[in-house]
């Protein structure tokens, strides 16, 4: 995943990302480490998280609170 963002990413092509498991169940899934995640949401232009990911992101536990975080 953070390869595929990364060569996007200097091609010059918009990356779009959507996030659709808490970045604690990638980790778990062994599908990247919490680093990995970072790394590739830096070069992401749009990030579109699930609810769950959006507050372990932020830290948040107020939905619409987490959202102004992005």
């Amino acid at each position: 995943m953070r390869e595929g963002i990364r060569i996007a990413h200097e091609a010059g092509v918009r990356v779009i990302f959507d996030l659709m498991l808490r970045p604690v169940t990638l980790a778990q899934a062994g599908l990247g480490t919490e680093n990995d995640l970072l790394e590739a949401l830096q070069m992401v232009d749009v990030l579109k998280p699930c609810k769950a990911a959006a507050r372990e992101i932020t830290g948040e536990t107020d939905y619409e609170k987490s959202r102004r975080d992005f």
